[in-house]
């Protein structure tokens, strides 16, 4: 039996149903919780965060394997799980026949009114409490007399009508939702450079699958994500953009214009993007799970 968190209820569901069935489980973790919900501030009382830890634990024991997406949120969860529990890391995957590099200048950068003369910096994904958003703000407030500097955000969220309020204020910035699944590359190809945003104390408990997704589209990334996370890993290892710390918003600003100065590091950066997703495929991952099923099977037997 598979299953995923979070949601965190998700996992102590299954764990209930293989019980019952007396089935092997793999739970795949996708974030952490709930250290997502504490990072936020979204659960800060002591009682439900006790309940939720108990929880946490019970799905850990169940599972007769656990598999993270980075090796720092595989070291917490050996932590907390039992003595010799099978924890492995089995990343996130990009198909990167479907996400290919496309034109800038496409339908929908035109539908958002940006010029092929700016420099597009984009957000997209889930607009919620785990994404320093402000920074966006910050940066757009510094630049506003950059004609030739603007920002997207296209997604949705608890925190988009935050976001709409304030980028009404600003001309350089422009906002959208979500576009159906066959805008996909168009979307990604309509940035100059792509943002990854996650909150101080984040870096360690997410792995933002939009990562994957901008390098596959050939855009240098700009991530705003704690020193140790993996996202920075994959950035600086690839070669394929810059990383900032998140709680500074000023040394945001000044990488937004290192990039938007740097047309041929752009490129470069999305060249080297590109090349480095070819390692995070379907058929990858695919094929890590599959031994990891059969070994987990076989082993109950």
């Amino acid at each position: 039996m598979f299953a995923m968190s979070p949601p965190l209820t998700l996992a102590a569901a299954a764990s209930a149903v293989a019980r019952r069935h007396r089935l092997p489980l793999v739970l795949n973790l996708q974030d952490l919780h709930p250290d997502a919900a504490v990072a936020t501030g979204a659960v800060t009382a002591r009682t439900p965060l006790r309940a939720l830890r108990a929880l946490e634990r019970r799905t850990y024991r169940d599972a007769s394997a656990i598999t993270t997406l980075s090796p720092a949120m595989a070291r917490t969860v050996a932590e907390r799980a039992p003595a010799g529990k099978r924890i492995e890391v089995i990343a996130n995957f990009v198909d990167t026949a479907a996400v290919t590099p496309g034109p800038r200048m496409n339908d929908f950068r035109r539908e958002l009114g940006v010029p092929e003369s700016a420099v597009l910096f984009m957000y997209a994904g889930n607009v919620g409490l785990s994404q320093p958003m402000e920074l966006i703000r910050f940066a757009a407030n510094r630049l506003r007399l950059r004609r030739d500097v603007c920002f997207a955000v296209n997604g949705a969220g608890v925190a988009m009508a935050d976001v709409e309020r304030w980028a009404a204020e600003h001309a350089n910035v422009v906002v959208s939702g979500y576009q159906p699944g066959e805008r996909l590359g168009e979307v990604l190809a309509a940035a100059d450079v792509h943002l990854v945003l996650l909150r101080p104390g984040m870096g360690n408990v997410s792995v933002p699958s939009k990562v994957y997704t901008a390098l596959a589209a050939g855009r240098p990334v700009l991530a705003a994500v704690d020193a140790d996370s993996e996202v920075r890993r994959i950035v600086d290892d690839a070669g394929a953009g810059t990383t900032v710390d998140p709680g500074d918003p000023q040394a945001f600003v000044d990488a937004v214009l290192r990039l938007a100065d740097d047309a041929d590091g752009r490129t470069a950066m999305g060249d080297a993007a590109r090349e480095h997703s070819r390692r995070h495929t379907p058929a990858g991952a695919a094929a890590a799970y599959l031994r990891l099923f059969e070994e987990v099977a076989f082993a109950g037997r």
